[in-house]
C-alpha cells in the first residue's frame, strides 16, 4: 500500500520544531518494511492547506494528532476527503490515544464522527522497546 503519514501544523506553540515527532517517525519505519511510506510535516508551514492540495493520491492517510491540533487536522482530513473520497483515513497520535480510553470508560460508544458522519478509525500505539506495535480499533 502507499501510505502518507501526516503531521499537522501547530501553530499556537512558539516553535513548531520544538518537539519533532518521533512518534510518527516510528510507526513510518515500521511501517516501511511492508509498504510504501511518505511523512509529511506541515509544522511550520504557515499555508498548509495549498501545501495539502497539492499531495499526490496515496490508499490511505495516517494522522499524528495532539487535542490542540485537531482542528488543523480536521482541515487537512477534510480538504483530502474531498479530492480522494475512497482513500481511507486514520488517526492516530496523543488525541486518538485519549478517545480510545474514553471508549474504554464507556464515555465514547462510537468512532470519532467528522465531516458529514464518517466513521474515522482511531489508532493507537504502543511504544515498546525495541520495535512499535500499531494497534487499530474499526
Amino acid at each position: 500500500m502507499k501510505l502518507a503519514l501526516i503531521n499537522p501544523p501547530s501553530p499556537f506553540l512558539i516553535n513548531e520544531r520544538v518537539f519533532p515527532n518521533t512518534g510518527l517517525v516510528r510507526v513510518a519505519t515500521n511501517l516501511k518494511r511492508e509498504h510504501k511510506v511518505k511523512l509529511f510535516d506541515f509544522a511550520g508551514d504557515k499555508n498548509y492547506l495549498e501545501s495539502v492540495n497539492r499531495m499526490p493520491r496515496f490508499d490511505a492517510y495516517l494522522f499524528s494528532s495532539t487535542t490542540p491540533q485537531f482542528p488543523y487536522t480536521h482541515k487537512i482530513f477534510q480538504a483530502l476527503k474531498k479530492r480522494y473520497p475512497d482513500a481511507h483515513y486514520t488517526l492516530g497520535g496523543a488525541h486518538a490515544s485519549a478517545l480510545y480510553n474514553l471508549r474504554q470508560k464507556g464515555s465514547l460508544k462510537d468512532g470519532v464522527k467528522i465531516d458529514n458522519g464518517s466513521t474515522v478509525k482511531i489508532l493507537w500505539v504502543v511504544n515498546t522497546m525495541p520495535t512499535c506495535q500499531v494497534h487499530y480499533q474499526a
